[in-house]
């Protein structure tokens, strides 16, 4: 079970950026069809000393904006059709801007992990009941030592 968990979230960890992008249905968007947007993230990248990430945009109408990705060299930046048609230029800037933190900051990294811990909490929880960790009603067992276990692993 820990292998089968292990090699999901490698999985998740390496391809996460691929995954958000067929998930949320966003589209890389090349310098062309994209010029003002470019610009922008190109201008902050300087400012922030960070390597350009890809640009995608989700064509919703939905107010939005997110980065995914591993590491910095990894990482995209995605808006919406929405965002774009709604804020001033100033106002999609610094939400770039703040997009582009969670990148210099390896945020989705934490994300990954922290979503691998409580995955491998879960499984453990939920399996442990059907194997029988922790005891039965005719003995004393460590029921309480497992759930002191997962809380802290959470």
């Amino acid at each position: 079970m820990i292998i089968f968990i292990g090699l999901f979230m490698g999985v998740q960890y390496f391809y996460s950026d691929k995954m958000v992008l067929w998930t949320t249905g966003a589209q890389v968007v090349s310098e062309i069809e994209a010029p003002h947007l470019h610009g922008m993230i190109t201008r902050l990248c300087a400012l922030a000393d960070l390597p350009k990430p890809q640009i995608a945009i989700v064509r919703t109408e939905v107010l939005n904006a997110f980065a995914a990705g591993r590491s910095p060299n990894k990482a995209f930046i995605a808006v919406t059709t929405g965002i774009r048609n709604k804020l001033s230029p100033a106002e999609l800037e610094a939400v770039l801007a703040h997009e582009l933190s969670h990148v210099k900051n390896r945020d989705m990294a934490v994300i990954t992990i922290a979503s691998f811990i409580s995955t491998v909490a879960f499984y453990f929880v939920r399996y442990s009941l059907y194997f029988n960790i922790g005891g039965d009603r005719r003995r004393e067992g460590g029921s309480i030592v497992l759930v002191w276990l997962v809380s802290i692993a959470v």
